[in-house]
């Protein structure tokens, strides 16, 4: 607790014993205990209104960056589609391209469907 140990705590209280006398002290304890209470208080009050200043806007701009994310990619598989449609003379090396990048991705993740795991269980382990 705060780097004293037991003993260097006891002989605090021993001292602290002696300097203020039994009957001052329970009313120095009170007293501690309040301040104590009060300085907790104060810190919780501070880590809220450091959680509420950074964390939760951080979190409502990284919401919304996720969102605009999964616009944008359906607006890109949207042009995507739209050039898949058009006659392939009508369209630029660039494009033809990206709908052949397209074509051979939506095959692998076919393919990837379609295969099932690799069993691991019969993979040798590696010998050291």
């Amino acid at each position: 607790m705060f780097g004293v140990s037991i003993p260097e705590l006891v002989i605090v209280l021993i001292i602290v014993l002696v300097a203020l006398g039994p009957e001052r002290l329970p009313g120095a304890a009170r007293t501690l205990g309040k301040w104590l209470s009060v300085f907790r208080k104060s810190s919780d009050s501070v880590r809220r209104e450091v959680y509420n200043a950074l964390y939760a806007p951080a979190e409502d701009m990284s919401r919304e960056f996720r969102e605009s994310t999964r616009e944008l990619q359906a607006f890109k598989e949207e042009l995507i589609g739209d050039l898949m449609k058009r006659n392939p003379a009508e369209l630029t090396c660039e494009q033809r391209e990206r709908v052949e990048e397209h074509k051979a991705k939506q095959a692998q993740e076919e393919e990837d469907k379609e295969t099932p795991p690799d069993d691991l269980e019969h993979t040798e382990a590696p010998k050291s």
